[in-house]
């Protein structure tokens, strides 16, 4: 059935004019040229989202490397006043004890 099908489609193909396949050839060249088109769109498309993702992901790590070193100052700086308190606290019992 197959191959009856297949020298059908052969026979009839061939049984056309010329003129006919030349316009059926011309068809499927400009559908070639339009997904060829489309395709490098859609690459164009692709690409620039991905720069866009890339651009967005560098500046979220910077973005947080910055929080993270700010974030270190700030415990640090509440480390050193924590100290500082601290001190203080232990010099004023100090002085308490040694007025009584």
């Amino acid at each position: 059935q197959f191959h009856e099908r297949n020298q059908q489609f052969l026979s009839q193909s061939q049984n056309k004019p010329p003129r006919e396949n030349s316009n059926d050839v011309l068809h499927l060249n400009k559908q070639i040229l339009e997904l060829q088109l489309t395709v490098r769109q859609l690459t164009h498309e692709l690409e620039t989202t991905r720069e866009a993702y890339q651009i967005s992901s560098d500046k979220s790590r910077a973005e947080v490397a910055l929080l993270q070193s700010q974030l270190e100052d700030e415990n640090s700086r509440h480390e050193k006043i924590t100290t500082s308190l601290r001190n203080r606290l232990v010099e004023s019992e100090l002085a308490r004890i040694k007025m009584q």
